[in-house]
This record gives C-alpha cells, structure tokens and sequence, in this order.
C-alpha cells in the first residue's frame, strides 16, 4: 500500500519570514520575524513528575498501535462482518483506510466538474477562509493565528486564483461547522449512494449501504452526523497538529489529502503551550497582512475543539511530527506517527481525539494560469459523529488532566521564585 506522505516537503515550507501585528491597544503594528517555538517555552513531559506515567499510556498503546501502516480495508467486508470492523477498528480507537465505499456517489463525477460546481452554488453566498500562506490554525512566535473569514460567492473564490499565483493569499471553503447542511445544503443529494434495493446491479458495489447510513446505524447508535462538511480549496493549503472529539469519516473526492496520525496517547508530547488568540487580516488586494487580536463580540467560533476558544489566548500544539528536527527532538522512537495517502474515492477512518495534521496535492497543469480549472482543486466531504465518553475519552482525560496540574504547578512554583528574589 503506498503510504508515502509527502507532507515533510510541505511542512518545510516557508511560513511568512516576517509578518506584523496590529496592537490595538497602542494602536501601532509591530513587526516580527518567524521563529519556530523553542522548547523551554513548552510543556516538557520528560521533566514531568507524570513521566513514567505518560511512558506506560504509550507502551499500553503500542500493542495497539504497532508501528507500520495504517491498514487498507475493503467496504464490502465491513458490510458482510460488521462486528470484525468493530473489534478491530472502532473499539479500540485505530484508525484505516476504507476502498470501495463511494464509488456510487454522484459528487464522483459531480464534484469534479467546475461548470457543476458553479451552477450548482450560483450566487449563494459562502464562506471563504483566507490566509497568507495556506497555514490557518497555526503558530507564529506567540500567537496563534486564525484565518481570515470573508463572504461572498463561488466565482469570488474562483477569482481569487489569480492573487494566489501572484504569492498573496491562499482561498480555501473550510468552515467547520456543518456547512454541508447549512451553505451548501443542494449537495446532501451528491454524497449518497445510488442504487435500488432488490435490483441485480452491474457492479457489485452498487448494492452495498452508503457508508453514511452504515456507520450511523451499525457503529454510532443511529445519530446523525453532529457536523457534514465540505472542503475545497488548492494544495498550498496545509492543517496545522490538531485533534477533534468526534469519530471522523473523511471521504477525498478529488486530488489527495497526505495524513501525518498519532493517537491520542501523545498527547503530552506535543509542545502544549498557551499562545495570543489572533486571526489574519488583510488589504482589498491582499498585498498587506496582518494579525490581529481577535474581538469577542463580533467573532463566533467555528472550530470544534473546546481547547480552541474566543478567549484572549489559546492553548495549542508547538511541535510538528513531520518535521525531523521536531521529530527528533521532541519525540521517541517509541511514540508511534503513522503516514497515509487517502486519493480520490478513498475514505479515511479517524477515531475520536487522534492527533492529525493534513496536506493536499493535485496533478493539475493549470497551476500557473490566472483561471481556475476544476483539476486545480482538492475537494473532499466528511462526517462528525459523536464520540463515546468512554474508557478511551477517560484516559485521554487523565493525560490532560495531569498536563494541566503540572504546568499549574510549575507556574505556581515560577512565580514564588520571582518573589523570593
């Protein structure tokens, strides 16, 4: 199974060199050059009184986890022996890669035709996050910087292409809050499988369950999504270390998603650290950019993680497993990262609060044209499912509990030795 992920070569791509800052209070802009987070600025759970504890979470994993590929599962066999799937996958919270299970959806086709896309949204108004180098959701020195959100319509974010070209800004239809169901609701019709039930079909995937309904009804007590989301957007676009308490189904539709995993067990050794809440902001022609601080009353949060809020500061991940140097100066060779391809017509299982950060690629020749073409895009749907607050959330919980106790600790302990001196 290729398994290859190209994501190294991305993430070592240049954030901006120098980027200002908008002090409001001072009503100034401050400018500051790109560092990467130094580690005595972070949490270090190898000083941690916990240390020992949070090595056996991670030697308890590994037998769980080995150390190799993310497995490559047919969905006809996950229909035939759903209980097989469960055992090996869902209870103990292991991710795969799932082949075979859309290739019915018209979105197949659909999705990748640009004049389809185009009179199917019309002039309905989306969202269309912006940054100036496709890393949203990441850390700069010590802020953590959130896209900038603009409206408009589908032919605004087509048009884009060429501010793109020219260095300046990076589109991308990200909204994480169902906007599936909610901007672009006249797709639901795209992402089910087609077929009738009791007909002798011509493929033999076209009798199988749409792995929504499927997983729904077999694996997640029959509750809908929490959330159905859409993505679109070019490969300059990289989704910084994260993770979501919800059960993931991530289908790709077109081009390739390169997944960097880690369970949730690392937990402690991702360079937790609290960072200034802030967001990108621009001029109309993108040539100026900007952070700056985020205001409560007008901004509502899109992002799922309770540990991401709209609060003056965020706690956020430092450290970037696909990078050697993060690698191997962060981590051991007992913590396990895996790395899979999920390419158009694949489906990707991501249980509940693993660890993930994304790039995306597309073969697309029309990468320099200030037109844009419907190869230029990776597209890609996916499912939120309510996670189970099970034995798996409590150990999670216990981890982050104890992170938390010690940085209080070390804070408390901080700031007696400032007194005493």
């Amino acid at each position: 199974m290729d398994c290859y992920c190209a994501s190294q070569t991305l993430y070592q791509k240049d954030k901006l060199k120098n980027f200002k800052y908008y002090n409001k209070k001072e009503n100034k802009f401050e400018d500051y050059e790109y560092e990467r987070v130094d580690r005595d600025q972070v949490y270090d759970p190898y000083s941690s009184k916990f240390s020992h504890i949070f090595e056996q979470t991670l030697e308890l994993g590994s037998t769980t986890y080995p150390l190799g590929e993310i497995d490559e599962v047919e969905y006809s066999t996950i229909v035939n022996n759903p209980l097989k799937f469960y055992k090996e996958y869902i209870a103990v919270n292991k991710p795969c890669k799932i082949i075979n299970a859309i290739n019915q959806w018209p979105a197949m086709k659909n999705w990748k035709d640009l004049e389809y896309l185009k009179k199917r949204i019309g002039d309905h108004e989306i969202t269309i996050d912006l940054t100036p180098d496709g890393y949203a959701d990441s850390i700069y020195n010590k802020f953590f910087a959130q896209p900038k959100q603009v409206k408009g319509t589908f032919q605004d974010f087509l048009n884009m292409k060429k501010y793109k070209n020219q260095g300046n800004v990076v589109p991308y239809i990200q909204k994480q809050n169902g906007n599936l169901t909610s901007e672009f609701n006249f797709f639901l019709s795209d992402i089910k499988s087609q077929y009738t039930q009791g007909k002798s079909p011509s493929n033999k995937t076209q009798n199988l369950p749409d792995i929504k309904e499927f997983f729904k009804n077999t694996f997640f007590n029959g509750q809908e999504p929490d959330s159905i989301n859409f993505w679109m957007g070019y490969s300059d676009s990289v989704s910084a270390l994260h993770k979501d308490p919800y059960e993931n189904i991530y289908a790709v539709i077109q081009g390739e998603k390169h997944f960097t995993l880690a369970p949730p067990a690392i937990f402690p050794y991702c360079g937790i650290s609290t960072y200034k809440n802030t967001k990108w902001n621009s001029s109309p022609d993108f040539q100026k950019w900007w952070l700056e601080d985020i205001n409560n009353e007008e901004d509502e949060s899109d992002q799922q993680d309770n540990e991401k809020n709209q609060n003056s500061s965020t706690v956020w991940y430092s450290h970037n497993p696909d990078l050697p140097e993060d690698y191997h100066r962060y981590f051991s060779e007992d913590i396990p990262v895996y790395h899979v391809i999920v390419k158009s017509g694949e489906v990707l299982y991501l249980p509940a609060l693993w660890f993930h950060q994304v790039t995306q690629f597309t073969s697309s020749q029309n990468q320099l044209s200030d037109e844009a073409q419907s190869s230029d895009f990776i597209i890609a749907a996916n499912f939120w499912y309510d996670m189970e607050f099970d034995h798996k959330f409590q150990v999670f919980d216990m981890l982050k509990n104890l992170v938390d106790l010690d940085i209080k600790e070390q804070q408390t302990t901080k700031e007696e030795q400032q007194v005493s001196e």
